[in-house]
């Protein structure tokens, strides 16, 4: 089967194309990430001062957007150019330009929207704004409620990528209160990934695709009691560098959730596992959150609880992606963000990995320019009445 190909498709705010380009052979990095992992996907790229289809200033930082496309029709990513940077050799020829992006989750790396503008006004002229110009507060509201609110609240700004959430599961049921004062300069997407984590044990999956869908599945897509891999590892898939396996033990074995001030009271949850803390000692965490009644602090405390009883067991390995699925050497160059995948590798005679892990990242280069790699950050599944 013949190799993949890759282009760039430069374009507008509005989604009108400006040029299709083909990154230098070798230059093109793209990283699909789980949001809660690490924050936004990104993209490295070079293009040839040389190709005949790049115009003046076709892309600049902000300025103009970014879409992946393989073998000429399927779009694999899209998102933000951020940055672009070109330089001379020593004879001052230039040769390319280096270009890099993010995916669409960067738009929501700003504060909450209030009408800054006006309230500003409003103090200039001695004028007090009203409570609505200075706090966004829910009370009562489900998860769902709220991170579409988030999302909605920048729905209009100039540029807007048009954000379309999916929540999928069952896991967005929960009611929380939640207030936002003015000042606040906790990104959008911080407050979702928080939110978004709360009465599920086994956390959530976010991530954006290529036209703006941002999906966020609660429970997690793969649930630990019921686990299928798409695929399973072993010494004849992975290569080298072979792999990277980091046992951390577990973040903690008692977990007190502290939320925001209620009435000059902080609201607290707390959640312990005696079976850790038989094997590993005590040990105790203590998590902030902007959140303030008590039931949906005591559901982060359960959530991050269960997310930090177990040891953290993180596993990085290089696959060939064109080799991953015998039948279709293209399945490894799509988000597979999410979804489970075995690992059966033998680090004799100490340990044998033999488990399933989620994929919370995957990063995809080419190192020579002719073959792909696919290097695959992983996460341990356990289930919910897993040993330590």
């Amino acid at each position: 089967m013949a190799a993949p190909t890759f282009q760039i498709i430069n374009q507008d705010h509005d989604g009108t194309g400006i040029s299709t380009i083909t990154p230098v052979g070798g230059s093109l990095r793209w990283t699909y990430r789980m949001a809660q992992m690490g924050g936004p996907g990104d993209i490295f790229w070079d293009v040839a001062l040389s190709d005949a289809n790049l115009g003046t200033d076709d892309f600049a930082p902000l300025r103009t957007d970014w879409r992946l496309q393989m073998d000429g029709t399927e779009i694999l990513q899209g998102g933000l150019v951020t940055s672009v940077n070109t330089g001379s050799d020593s004879t001052g020829v230039f040769g390319a330009v280096k270009v890099a992006g993010l995916d669409w989750l960067h738009y929501l790396e700003q504060p909450y929207p209030f009408d800054y503008e006006n309230v500003a006004s409003d103090q200039a002229t001695n004028q007090l704004a009203d409570a609505t110009q200075l706090f966004k507060v829910w009370d009562g509201a489900t998860q769902q409620t709220v991170v579409g609110d988030l999302i909605a609240s920048i729905a209009g700004y100039d540029g807007d990528p048009g954000f379309s959430p999916v929540y999928d599961g069952t896991g967005w049921t929960q009611t929380l209160s939640k207030e936002i004062a003015f000042g606040d300069t906790t990104t959008l997407l911080d407050m979702i990934v928080e939110i978004a984590s709360l009465d599920d044990p086994r956390g959530f999956d976010m991530w954006v695709e290529e036209d703006g869908t941002i999906r966020m599945t609660a429970p997690r897509l793969v649930v630990p009691s019921a686990v299928t891999p798409v695929y399973t590892l072993d010494d004849s898939t992975i290569v080298a560098p072979p792999l990277d396996w980091t046992n951390s033990g577990p973040l903690a074995t008692d977990t007190v959730a502290m939320g925001s001030a209620d009435n000059n009271t902080s609201r607290i949850g707390f959640s312990k596992y005696q079976a850790s803390r038989d094997v590993y000692r005590r040990w105790v965490e203590i998590s902030p959150a902007s959140l303030s009644d008590g039931t949906t602090i005591a559901a982060l405390a359960d959530g991050i609880g269960y997310q930090d009883r177990f040891p953290h067991k993180d596993l990085k390995v290089t696959v060939r992606p064109d080799l991953l699925d015998s039948g279709d050497n293209t399945a490894g160059f799509r988000n597979l963000l999410g979804q489970a995948i075995g690992v059966n590798y033998d680090v004799s005679p100490y340990h044998r990995i033999n488990a399933n892990f989620w994929i919370v990242e995957q990063a995809l280069y080419s190192p020579d320019s002719c073959n792909w790699l696919c290097d695959l950050t992983l996460s341990q599944i356990y289930g919910t009445s897993a040993a330590p």
